[in-house]
């Protein structure tokens, strides 16, 4: 043989030898690094076993460190400069490490053990007593996390927002659950911190207790679970998507307060997304809805947003049957005023303790007895149908309605305006939904959108109001009337 064909030889058996040799070492070294589904299922499991908002243990986990336990080679565990270990960078010393029982190997090695031992961690800064509190301390209700979430990563100036605004880590956290959990939390005001003398350590002096109004945010994936009922819920008042599937197509848009049952909870694989998606269902629609719009069951008026920006009634109180019962309030308690008559209507204004309010007077919530109207659907042309839904979720075509009819509706959804009793018009360029009208009482000015006087009307003109934004009666194509002295609103 050739020497230069020996040569040749030696180096593809040393090649082969030496790609074996690493095959053989990455198939022991097997990946460590859980599916991003089955990390955020840890998290969320922790988070409702200790008690805690799962979308701030998710958004911790995001925050420290893309939601990892190791580094990119899957293998490795993630251990930062200042001793941060896993997917919740738990920063013990050894002291602490062997006052708790701690395993470090685990800590490194098993994502679910760093999960749980993280938790517990966040869970002892919020029974600190020495932490303020905020409201009525409420474990439902995200931002009561505030110091909570500050002293898990460490109460230094480095934390403080007055002087590192939103770098501060909990203002990073929980804009991390504003982003990607899609929760409308409240902005947090100002706060002046005090120090230790001669140290970047914040001292809290006993006693602090601080009232955020809007700071209430509650976590719908701490409160809801599988059986429970949940209300459709969009700050802004917008409906909300339901899809075939948590990866699916859009089956259609649901209006505010609609409730369902929850049969199942899913996670996503996207790490982005801090929200579960619930599979819910009722009489009229069966899909999956973020969690992020979905509240405890209790008592809405569809499509309105309570309290309402202003003082007029936000619909009617349709009386089914004969002796419902008004109720008044007298000492903390609801009691019997008198007796209503079937068919009767009452001016409603929203909702008091789970009762439909009437004006200082109040109806039981029950279908059966009393429906609220939230408006009207004005027929302005000729070929508009009713329609009735099937049990088996088709639509039946059931008669032509005649043009310049104002049906009642009681609910709103993407396409269909809910007339009663399961029947429906299509929304379409002939069909106008209203929630009253506006009477001139003395002369006054239409306004543009942009708020400019645009033509003066006369006492004695009526004329069509499709909503009510705090003092401005919408006329239509953004034009509006001021509600004051001059005017007069009438519910539909």
């Amino acid at each position: 043989m050739k020497k230069s064909n020996l040569l040749s030889l030696v180096a593809t058996i040393l090649f082969l030898a030496v790609l074996s040799s690493f095959a053989h070492m990455t198939s022991a070294q097997e990946i460590k690094e859980l599916p991003v589904k089955e990390r955020k299922a840890l998290l969320n499991e922790a988070a409702i076993k200790y008690g805690i908002p799962p979308e701030i243990l998710k958004a911790i986990a995001l925050a420290e460190n893309s939601m990892s336990q190791f580094e990119g080679d899957g293998v490795t565990p993630r251990v930062s400069k200042d001793g941060g270990i896993g997917i919740l960078q738990v920063t013990l010393t050894e002291e602490e490490m062997r006052r708790k029982n701690i395993n470090i190997e685990l800590l490194k090695n098993d994502t679910a053990y760093n999960i749980d031992v993280g938790a517990q961690i966040l869970l002892e800064k919020w029974n600190n007593p020495n932490l303020p509190r905020i409201n009525d301390k409420d474990r439902n209700k995200i931002e009561h996390w505030y110091f909570a979430v500050m002293a898990y990563n460490g109460l230094s100036k480095i934390n403080d927002p007055g002087i590192n605004g939103k770098n501060a880590y909990q203002e990073k956290v929980f804009q991390i659950i504003r982003d990607f959990a899609l929760l409308p939390l409240a902005e947090i005001p100002t706060i002046q911190l005090n120090y230790q003398a001669g140290s970047n350590i914040i001292y809290f002096p006993p006693g602090i207790h601080y009232n955020w109004s809007n700071a209430n945010t509650p976590s719908p994936t701490l409160t809801l679970n599988k059986g429970q009922r949940a209300i459709i819920y969009n700050k802004e008042g917008q409906e909300v998507n339901i899809r075939t599937n948590p990866n699916g197509t859009i089956i259609d848009s649901i209006p505010n307060g609609m409730a369902f049952q929850i049969k199942d909870i899913e996670e996503t694989d996207y790490i982005y997304n801090l929200y579960n998606f619930y599979k819910v269902e009722n009489n009229d629609y069966k899909g999956y809805v973020a969690s992020s719009y979905l509240r405890e069951y209790s008592l809405m008026i569809m499509n309105k947003i309570l309290p309402s920006n202003h003082r007029e009634p936000i619909g009617r109180l349709h009386i089914r049957r004969d002796g419902t019962e008004l109720l008044k309030l007298e000492n903390g308690r609801y009691v019997k005023d008198r007796d209503l008559v079937k068919d009767g209507f009452l001016r409603l204004y929203g909702v008091k303790d789970g009762y439909y309010d009437v004006g200082n007077r109040y109806v039981r919530n029950d279908d059966n007895r009393a429906l609220p109207l939230i408006g009207r659907v004005l027929i302005s042309g000729n070929n508009v149908y009713l329609y009735k839904r099937l049990d088996n979720g088709k639509e039946e075509k059931v008669r032509l309605v005649e043009k310049g009819a104002g049906l009642r509706v009681y609910s709103v959804s993407g396409k269909d305006y809910n007339v009663g009793n399961g029947y429906f018009v299509k929304k379409e360029a002939n069909t106008k939904f209203y929630t009253g009208f506006v009477a001139i009482k003395k002369d006054t000015y239409l306004y543009t959108v942009d708020g400019k006087p645009y033509t003066k009307y006369k006492a004695g003109q009526q004329f069509r109001v499709y909503d009510i934004d705090g003092n401005k009666i919408q006329a239509g194509g953004g034009f509006y009337f001021i509600n004051d002295q001059n005017v007069e609103y009438k519910v539909h």
